[in-house]
């Protein structure tokens, strides 16, 4: 050994440093301190795996949660379009109510084969059997309208007071049928009564 620099007291407050305080060496972190405390008590490998425990299983809820929410956000969008090709009168209310009924089939297979929680499930089925009364209610309210202008024009000739009954009844359901199916009854009103004045 050749030292280039002589020794000077100060080169030996490290060692002081860590006699006085346990073995630390002087600018050791605290939290490699802490490592080396759980390494020594065993409490390193607990939390480990704990925190790997919990983190896998928050991971698969997660994955659980993501696809749990595209197969109703899938069917939702199904029940959507069929209620808003009924709205357009692209499909019969027939056709609306059968195809909104195949979608909670599948629904119901989902839940039965456990894809999708038996909460979810209901929920869902409740937003398309909402749908679906909506749909008859729709229809129901045209043929009542339907029944009544046959009545009315029985004689052929549509007279102020039934015009008038009809235009009343068409007001009261406006907002209960599609807007295009108002307008179309509407218009109807409107020429045949025209055309019985002229």
């Amino acid at each position: 050994l050749n030292p280039t620099h002589p020794l000077r007291e100060r080169d030996f407050n490290g060692i002081e440093y860590t006699i006085n305080h346990q073995g630390i060496e002087a600018g050791s972190s605290f939290f490699a301190r802490l490592v080396q405390m759980l390494h020594e008590t065993g409490y390193f490998v607990e939390i480990t795996m704990v925190a790997t425990t919990a983190l896998l299983t928050a991971l698969v809820s997660y994955w659980v949660f993501r696809r749990r929410e595209r197969l109703i956000r899938r069917f939702g969008e199904r029940a959507k379009l069929v209620y808003q090709s009924f709205e357009n009168q692209q499909i019969s209310a027939e056709t609306a109510s059968r195809r909104l009924e195949e979608i909670k089939s599948e629904v119901d297979g989902l839940v039965i084969r456990r894809r999708l929680g038996y909460t979810e499930g209901l929920y869902f089925l409740a937003f398309v059997e909402d749908m679906v009364k909506r749909i008859e209610y729709a229809r129901s309210v045209s043929e009542n309208f339907m029944e009544l202008f046959s009545a009315f024009m029985e004689d052929d000739i549509l007279t102020e007071n039934e015009y008038l009954k009809l235009k009343q009844f068409l007001h009261t359901i406006r907002h209960k049928i599609p807007p295009d199916l108002y307008e179309q009854f509407s218009r109807k009103v409107e020429s045949t009564y025209t055309i019985g004045r002229s």
